[in-house]
């Protein structure tokens, strides 16, 4: 995309020369002519109105225009999912270690008695947003073991009252031997009075023989993990999603060196959310910096936080016009943002499903309406001289271009002959020739210009392998406004001087 972007400004220069060294005549089937003269040649003419090169270049998919016809460009940043309800809906680990005694009233035992000890255990959901009532369990895994000093215990019976299966059933763990046991709780509801609380009504069955001492007693582990769950009804307390954006992004090609001033850029973001409470985007930093150009902040007051409303359409949160001077060829952006649900801490009732989103939209239109004072483009592109039969046969060759055009920017540019494989600067073809002037009212100007190649000049071709071009691009300290409708038109010849006898 950064290749086509950079065209937008470059299409017509690198058309103009384009046109240039894509015409040639074969003089090898011509036999026994004296070439003495001259012959001015037609080679090529063509108009091109901005519309026509956004397809010729194919850059009609970046670049839109309003009814006037004035271009724009137009980016849309799109976060989804920017808070996600499975997020939310996410436990943390938890677990417990708890031991329990009973004064034991047979200190010597002469046969083993089998009997049980019942016991009530608290058991915490461990959240630091999600104040739960009811649920369906996604996922989770519940964990326990026991142990006792004197006891050999049998079996353990865990129910809990707040856990019910699909029939509604309160649900039972149940332990064997020895060992930690696990249960998958997929599948399960869960209901509770008390927020994020289980009560595990414990029964152990064990058995006893023997000299005992006075007490005995009974460990117990419990452990609840990778627990979430998809749906659930309760509150939530300030859930927070902060995010940083630290992005390199391009305006034009690294070709192109320099500063743009831009006004009226406007920026507009949107937000989409399906959950059921208030949000808000606090953004504490955003801006944009490159390579000679102070950082150029996004608001005008930071921290600047953004109030979300439940909607099932994007809304408009944020509507600003920017302006600022940018590196022509592009730079950093960089913002640290914090999605918040339920700011306000309300404590009503609320629904949260594991498929509800918050969403953020954020569209920039840049027009092309830009003042231009320092722009460059720098490029070194390839020649291949092999166009040229018989070289020797040229005296003189001028290429006469004229070109007519409402633009509305001066275009002067320098064309230097390079041998790549030495390093070196074998010749200057043109030094800051006026390609283009500018024109402001819509009235068109005409410029004719001329390169002279001399047969001097055609061996210092022949030496060279690549062509340097450096143009620079000014707007005359107007504010520029490129329009679909504005054109270019091109006419080129060759006048060529022939001296000598073609075999």
């Amino acid at each position: 995309m950064n290749n086509k972007m950079s065209l937008v400004l470059l299409a017509l220069m690198l058309l103009l020369f384009g046109g240039c060294n894509k015409n040639h005549y074969d003089l090898s089937e011509v036999n026994g002519v004296n070439a003495e003269g001259e012959m001015l040649l037609p080679l090529a003419s063509a108009s091109y109105s901005l519309s026509d090169l956004m397809k010729k270049f194919q850059l009609d998919d970046l670049i839109f225009s309003d009814a006037s016809g004035n271009l724009f460009l137009e980016h849309t940043y799109e976060y989804f999912d920017a808070v996600k309800g499975s997020d939310v809906l996410r436990f943390k680990d938890n677990s417990l270690e708890e031991q329990y005694s009973i004064e034991n009233p047979f200190p010597f035992l002469p046969i083993q008695i089998d009997t049980s000890v019942r016991f009530t255990q608290a058991f915490t959901l461990e959240s630091e947003h999600i104040r739960l009532l009811s649920a369906m369990i996604k996922s989770g895994v519940f964990a326990f073991d026991f142990a006792s000093n004197m006891a050999q215990i049998n079996r353990v019976v865990i129910g809990c009252y707040e856990i019910k299966d699909a029939n509604g059933r309160p649900v039972e763990f149940v332990w064997e031997k020895n060992g930690t046991h696990e249960f998958d709780m997929s599948g399960l509801r869960f209901e509770t009075e008390t927020y994020n609380t289980l009560n595990l009504n414990c029964e152990v069955y064990f058995s006893v023989n023997g000299v005992l001492g006075p007490e005995i007693t009974f460990d117990i582990a419990l452990m609840i993990t990778d627990l979430a769950v998809d749906e659930m009804s309760g509150w939530v307390e300030d859930y927070h999603a902060p995010n940083v954006i630290d992005t390199a992004y391009t305006l034009f090609s690294e070709n192109i060196v320099g500063s743009l001033e831009i006004n009226a850029v406007d920026v507009r973001f949107l937000t989409r959310s399906s959950f059921d409470m208030s949000a808000q985007l606090i953004i504490d930093t955003a801006f944009l910096s490159g390579p000679g150009m102070e950082p150029l902040s996004l608001f005008d007051e930071m921290p600047q936080v953004l109030d979300i409303k439940p909607s099932s359409e994007f809304e408009e949160v944020f509507h600003h016009v920017l302006h600022g001077r940018l590196n022509a060829h592009g730079g950093q952006g960089y913002a640290v943002t914090d999605f918040v649900l339920n700011p306000f801490g309300v404590t009503d009732l609320v629904t949260i499903r594991e498929e509800n989103t918050l969403d953020l939209l954020g569209q920039v239109r840049l027009p092309f309406e830009f003042k231009v004072d320092d722009v460059r483009y720098l490029d070194t592109v390839g020649m291949d001289i092999s166009v040229f039969e018989s070289p020797e046969w040229i005296e003189n060759l001028t290429l006469e271009l004229t070109v007519n055009s409402n633009l509305p920017f001066n275009l002067t540019g320098d064309f230097i002959m390079y041998d790549m494989e030495n390093q070196c600067v074998i010749d200057t073809l043109a030094n800051n020739l006026t390609l283009i002037n500018s024109t402001f009212d819509g009235q068109m100007n005409s410029n004719t210009f001329s390169l002279v190649v001399d047969n001097e000049k055609v061996q210092s071709i022949m030496r060279s392998d690549s062509l340097i071009l450096s143009f620079n691009l000014d707007t005359d300290g107007h504010d520029a406004v490129l329009n679909a409708n504005q054109i270019m038109e091109v006419f080129l010849k060759a006048r060529v001087k022939y001296n000598g006898i073609i075999e």
